[in-house]
């Protein structure tokens, strides 16, 4: 009899298991879904596919909204979504700091860490640059709300695996993801400081053209 409650025992486990950690990745795909259902029920979904499939085509502003998103969901997959359930998510607060182990071994979480937040936030000034800066072009108030949005969002991450239970709370993943966010910030700034001058040497020399063609 033992034997066999221990054996229920694990089955119910491992199906409370299977079911618990996808489930808010379950919830989003239904809401998601839902929505598209919705539009596709008054439209159609042949409409909606062309219309999404133009809008990605001649909108700009579409497609980089559209990149943003999915390398959002591909953080939130890595960090949150496709995660383990955790006993104790509390068992390693401070975490991870070292980039070499005790055995000399390279150890790339902090790294990974770093890289992972670099290209969220280049994305998300290309996307939403407006939103997010406005007309504030310097150095210093992009490199300030890249930090702000890395802390905010990293910050936010850890706090829902300890509320899930679907990893553990790590002070070290959010200085690390702070500090890939800065990063993204400076080479956004930097990137968009060339582009600017390479636009006003365009300007320039056209101009000069223009000029010329006068004589």
């Amino acid at each position: 009899m033992g034997r066999i409650l221990e054996i229920f025992k694990k089955i119910l486990t491992d199906v409370l298991t299977s079911v618990y950690e996808p489930f808010w990745f379950a919830v989003i795909l239904a809401v998601l879904f839902m929505a598209v259902w919705n539009s596709a029920h008054k439209s159609g979904w042949k409409e909606i596919f062309l219309e999404w499939v133009t809008n990605f085509r001649r909108d700009q502003a579409f497609r980089r909204t559209f990149f943003c998103v999915l390398y959002t969901a591909l953080i939130l997959f890595r960090t949150l979504l496709n995660r383990t359930i955790w006993e104790n998510p509390l068992s390693d607060v401070l975490g991870n700091w070292q980039i070499f182990q005790d055995n000399g071994e390279f150890n790339a979480e902090p790294m990974e860490n770093v890289l992972l937040f670099i290209p969220f936030i280049i994305l998300l000034f290309w996307a939403e640059r407006e939103n997010l800066l406005g007309k504030k072009k310097g150095f210093v108030a992009v490199v300030g709300r890249s930090v702000g949005i890395g802390v905010c969002f990293s910050l936010g991450i850890e706090s829902a695996q300890l509320l899930l239970r679907l990893g553990t709370f790590q002070l070290s993943d959010i200085c690390y993801n702070t500090a890939g966010a800065l990063s993204g910030g400076v080479i956004y700034w930097a990137g968009n400081k060339v582009i600017e001058s390479i636009r006003e040497w365009k300007r320039m020399k056209e101009e000069e053209e223009n000029s010329d063609s006068w004589f």
